[in-house]
């Protein structure tokens, strides 16, 4: 690396290029656009800080011996620096774009002390099945070192790829539920809160509309939506504050040379065509209402007309005084592209190190938390966003991910200084969420109406307790992880579970008209889930709500070339829209 280059030779002249053109996701790899001091991280960082020590004590006593923390952590320490007090005249505040770098300097040690913990503590951490351990016990293999698997970048480590993943797979099982939703809005101001190369952090916020209220704005989204200058003379400050935020700089012909623009044309579309009235085109996407009225607003000495107001809510305006970009999505075919893009992850740059003298290159070992480093771009906004713990997902109704297994092949996860019949004795160790739910139906009869997914809406999982206890208040959406086809017995599991209501055992699940079959998917072939490549057919359409069409076309070929069709002109039948969704749009 770079830094090795320059301890090896500390007279060497080394410099870093940002590459504004790059072949990866342009999203994610585009150039800042703004002045700032910002860190990229291309490794592993020490977790240290000049100011910091360990041994720094709560302020409050704490009771250290219930295993309590008696010292703040160096997010605390970092959180209460930067805080402005009245009583004290901080000079980190005043230092302009040296507070700039204390802040980016801060949260990149606070993120890399989290990652040092993960890859140092996870190694002590092993994950097998029950069957697993009970085969190794009863062949004498006791040494838990040599049972489970080693997890690197758990999705429970924010901003990591398992937890943007699990995140939209959460958005599309509220869009599952409820139906898609109805307004997009992007607020650049301050819920997906996300940190790009523009000075500013925006929110991502999508809307579901009440079903009954739908069809009335769906017929007048003129109501809500505008993309036009108002009135000078009948709405000033309307019309001051639409010029300040809402309109698309100048590009095309009256300026060749602005950002957007892409071999000769806007990247945004601009400007747009002028329009009578709101339509939504055949592919899902709304054209707003252009009309040709003849206002204008000066903006970098061109005069701009409708064509260039970028669609926004007016009460929205005025109340927050911010970039705010409001868009209508009540369309499937935008919808998971929207949910794509909310939880795209974490920006990044294409760099690219070089010196003036010759050296040998130095490989590196690439793993997930060197994957997740990859040049990320961090800025001042986004490190004091984190350091001060603000939310960068929320979402209503909350979902609730259901785990399920097959029988005796619940994970158990133990530490390596433990023997497998010690992990074995546990009480709580086939107390798993799916087993807890068999004698939730046994004790309960409201819970054998529901579907193992229903379960989160009358019963609340008590984790504490390993079992299901009824809910008392608010509302949850279950969902089931995603399992692929060619996984087994479980994706048919998985089928079954989608159906069968209340069983009490295992044997339940796959039991049909009083005829309990040898395997799941027998069942599942009894029940008429799985005659004419039906699972494969229903695998790649669930898969469509959530996942992209080139993920999808891969799919397909994997079902090919593995023969796992038998006929797979009618699998193709049916889901070549979805694998074709993207074709307009790329070629």
């Amino acid at each position: 690396m770079t830094r090795d280059a320059i301890v090896t030779n500390p007279t060497v002249e080394v410099r870093m290029k940002l590459i504004g053109k790059c072949s990866q996701d342009a999203k994610t790899y585009n150039l800042s656009t703004v002045s700032e001091v910002i860190a990229i991280i291309v490794g592993d960082l020490d977790p240290s800080l000049d100011g910091y020590r360990e041994d720094i004590s709560f302020n409050v006593e704490k009771n250290i011996d219930t295993g309590a923390r008696h010292s703040i952590s160096l997010h605390e320490y970092l959180s209460f620096r930067i805080h402005e007090r009245f009583t004290e005249i901080s000079t980190f505040l005043y230092a302009k774009r040296l507070f700039q770098q204390f802040l980016v300097d801060g949260y990149t040690m606070v993120e890399s002390g989290r990652l040092l913990y993960i890859r140092t503590h996870q190694q002590s951490l092993h994950c097998g099945s029950y069957r697993g351990l009970f085969d190794a016990l009863t062949c004498g293999e006791i040494e838990p070192g040599t049972q489970g698997r080693r997890i690197v970048l758990p999705f429970s480590f924010t901003g990591g790829a398992r937890y943007m993943v699990q995140n939209y797979q959460d958005a599309m099982a509220i869009c599952a539920w409820i139906g898609y939703p109805n307004i997009f809005i992007t607020f650049t101001f301050i819920y997906t809160v996300e940190f790009q190369k523009r000075g500013l952090p925006h929110a991502h916020i999508l809307l579901f509309i009440d079903r009954v209220d739908v069809i009335t704005f769906s017929n007048d989204i003129d109501s809500i939506i505008s993309a036009e200058i108002p009135s000078k003379d009948n709405d000033l400050e309307y019309y001051t504050v639409v010029g300040e935020f809402m309109i698309h700089d100048p590009c095309s012909v009256a300026n060749n040379k602005s950002p957007c623009m892409v071999k000769g044309r806007c990247s945004k579309h601009f400007p747009k065509k002028f329009m009578e009235s709101s339509v939504v085109d055949c592919n899902g996407y709304p054209i707003y209402r252009c009309r040709d009225d003849g206002h204008t607003i000066l903006k970098s000495g061109v005069e701009l007309d409708n064509r260039f107001v970028v669609p926004h809510n007016r009460y929205l305006l005025l109340k927050y005084r911010a970039h705010i970009n409001v868009e209508w999505c009540n369309q499937s075919r935008s919808i998971k592209y929207l949910f794509k893009y909310v939880n795209k992850g974490n920006d990044r740059v294409t760099a690219q190190f070089y010196k003036s003298s010759n050296s040998e290159d130095i490989g590196e070992v690439i793993d997930e938390i060197g994957m997740y480093y990859d040049c990320r771009y961090i800025s001042p906004c986004q490190a004091v966003w984190r350091l001060f713990s603000y939310d960068i997902q929320f979402r209503n109704p909350s979902v609730e991910r259901l785990s399920f297994h097959l029988p005796n092949e619940q994970s158990i996860v133990f530490y390596d200084d433990l023997f497998v019949e010690t992990v074995l004795e546990r009480t709580t160790i086939k107390n798993s969420m799916f087993l807890a739910w068999f004698e939730a139906n046994k004790r309960y009869p409201k819970a054998r109406e529901l579907t193992y997914r229903e379960m989160h809406n009358c019963f609340v999982w008590k984790r504490k307790e390993r079992e299901w206890q009824p809910r008392r208040r608010g509302f949850a959406i279950g969902r089931m992880f995603y399992v692929p086809p060619g996984i087994g017995e479980i994706f048919y599991r998985r089928c079954l579970l989608n159906l069968v209501r209340g069983p009490i055992s295992f044997e339940e699940i796959h039991t049909i008209d009083g005829i309990q079959y040898s395997s799941f998917r027998d069942a599942c072939y009894a029940r008429g889930l799985i005659c004419d490549e039906k699972e494969y057919i229903d695998a790649i359409v669930e898969a469509s709500h959530w996942s992209t069409a080139s993920a999808l076309r891969r799919l397909f070929v994997t079902l090919l070339t593995s023969n796992s069709l038998c006929k797979p002109e009618k699998v193709w039948d049916v889901v070549w829209p979805h694998l074709c969704d993207d074709v307009e749009y790329n070629h």
